[in-house]
């Protein structure tokens, strides 16, 4: 069985969508879009805007926020009014004219890739999908299954706590999305591993259920920001060791580059995968190929890093044959097996978007429990 970690579905994404209006959900999306790697187009002259249009850049979160009419346009692209100019981003592929994504049209592209099963991640910039998702789910549940997600910010809360035991046990979701990026909403004042969520953490132990991490950067400098967080959820993961992680949405490539277009994964991330209870998600999102040029080349040296003892590696758009300790295996194939190993962390869900889509994504998830084993499945 091939199953893809991780998918998206969504109604309108103009719409509330479980936050607590349209203005809400819209202050979300463009947190969620400032020193995103997709760049800001200037419409009127279809320039590439290298100066902040949508915050100040210096306050992080809510306070940092410019008004500027962000909205969401057609067609992929999200839009916003600056000092009575009109800018855009193409977030999503032109294809997603309607910017919603139902389930419908989830299972039509597993069926167009030959995958199983696909597993939805919930995330503010979409809305909060607890309700929605089970809904899909409902719809095929041979087909989906889905996390849920509650506003982070708010977890030492009862009302957080309530919400995610119902999202478990009453809506039958089978993961919590857990996004740093929720603290946003007060500037970003706490943290993951602060003391007073540790009620909501016994919950999600109690539950049995795996957390799927979002870890972002939340201040500037952002690569300094990102270690930190991945610092703290080092730290979260000592403590709640048996509460199965992982790091989802893989290495943050546009972060961890230097000058010379070289990827270093940290120390810091090698020691927080090197911890039993962590796992990690290798994805690179399609839009990536903004910051690294297509085709993705250097996304290989993260697999490199990751296997150092494959043999033979070319990125996904070249010769497509990784040799690890069990022999050769080609990559591409919609079911074969590698084994290899992470350093010393285990991977078991191997992810490579083509297409930043409601998922666009080749899919592996052999369990979250079993770590070597890994199916692997890359579209080119």
């Amino acid at each position: 069985m091939i199953i893809d970690g991780h998918c998206h579905t969504f109604p309108h994404l103009g719409l509330a969508n479980g936050h607590p209006s349209e203005k809400a959900h819209m202050q979300s999306m463009q947190v969620h879009m400032v020193a995103h790697t997709q760049p800001t187009i200037h419409t009127a002259t279809r320039r590439v805007v290298r100066e902040d249009t949508l915050s100040d850049g210096i306050h992080a979160g809510y306070q940092g926020l410019l008004n500027v009419n962000f909205r969401v346009g057609r067609n992929g692209r999200l839009e916003w009014t600056k000092d009575g100019e009109e800018y855009h981003m193409q977030w999503m592929p032109p294809s997603l004219q309607d910017m919603a994504a139902p389930p419908e049209l989830m299972v039509a592209q597993l069926d167009f890739l030959g995958v199983d099963r696909g597993i939805l991640h919930n995330a503010h910039v979409y809305g909060l999908f607890n309700d929605y998702f089970a809904e899909c789910v409902r719809k095929f549940p041979d087909r989906l299954a889905a996390s849920a997600q509650i506003r982070e910010a708010r977890a030492d809360q009862e009302g957080e706590i309530t919400e995610l035991r119902r999202s478990v046990k009453e809506l039958g979701l089978v993961a919590l999305h857990f996004q740093t990026e929720g603290f946003f909403v007060d500037n970003y004042r706490d943290f993951l591993d602060d003391e007073k969520f540790t009620p909501f953490w016994e919950e999600v132990r109690a539950l049995g259920i795996p957390v799927l991490w979002n870890i972002r950067p939340c201040a500037e400098p952002r690569p300094a920001s990102y270690r930190d967080q991945i610092r703290r959820l080092g730290v979260w993961a000592r403590r709640w060791r048996q509460i199965p992680s992982i790091f989802t949405h893989g290495v943050n490539v546009p972060l961890l580059s230097d000058a010379r277009g070289v990827v270093t994964i940290p120390d810091v991330l090698w020691e927080v995968l090197a911890l039993d209870n962590v796992y990690l998600e290798l994805l690179l999102p399609g839009h990536a190929g903004w910051t690294l040029g297509l085709p993705v080349s250097r996304g290989s040296e993260i697999v490199r890093q990751c296997y150092p003892e494959a043999r033979g590696w070319q990125d996904a758009c070249g010769a497509r044959t990784c040799r690890a300790r069990s022999g050769s295996a080609p990559i591409g194939s919609r079911s074969t097996t590698c084994v290899a190993t992470a350093r010393s962390c285990r991977m078991p869900i191997w992810t490579w978007c083509s297409a930043a889509t409601s998922s666009g994504c080749s899919a592996s998830l052999d369990s979250y429990s079993r770590p070597i084993r890994v199916n692997h499945q890359v579209v080119t």
